[in-house]
């Protein structure tokens, strides 16, 4: 089982031009907290257009 988590990992260093796990996992976050801020920002965007069409 090691030896294919090893071998997974080896193949995406060669993918990722040998990027370092850590560099993905950091790669990944950010990814996820840019989501996550256009998210709320949508959703706050929606509310406040919402709440101006109800002040008209």
């Amino acid at each position: 089982m090691i030896d294919i988590v090893n071998g997974a990992l080896t193949l995406l260093q060669i993918i990722f031009g040998s990027a370092s796990i850590y560099s993905l996992l950091v790669n990944a976050v950010e990814a996820g907290l840019l989501f996550m801020f256009a998210l709320f920002v949508l959703i706050s965007l929606k509310f406040f257009l919402k709440n101006a069409a109800i002040e008209c």
